[in-house]
């Protein structure tokens, strides 16, 4: 039996399966601050800071990356989310 592997280039919006794509990147980097929550947090949590946020008209996105939920907001150090 013999093992066929396919190998090809990673591109420039194209990376490893660990990894972000460029673009998301680039999207994330355009937030001035980002908080960091543990990937297990309660729900509960997690929904009354994306409820504050959005009833505070905070622009923000939510990223995924590794263990842990990242909220980007703009606002740097002038706007706390809880």
């Amino acid at each position: 039996m013999t093992k066929h592997q396919i190998a090809q280039a990673v591109g420039d919006d194209q990376k490893l399966s660990d990894q972000q794509p460029d673009w998301l990147e680039r999207l994330r980097r355009n937030f001035d601050a980002e908080v960091y929550l543990p990937a297990d947090i309660w729900r509960e949590s997690l929904s009354a800071a994306l409820l504050w946020a959005s009833d505070n008209k905070v622009d923000f996105g939510l990223f995924h990356e590794g263990g842990a939920i990242i909220i980007a907001h703009f606002g740097g150090d002038e706007i706390y989310l809880p």
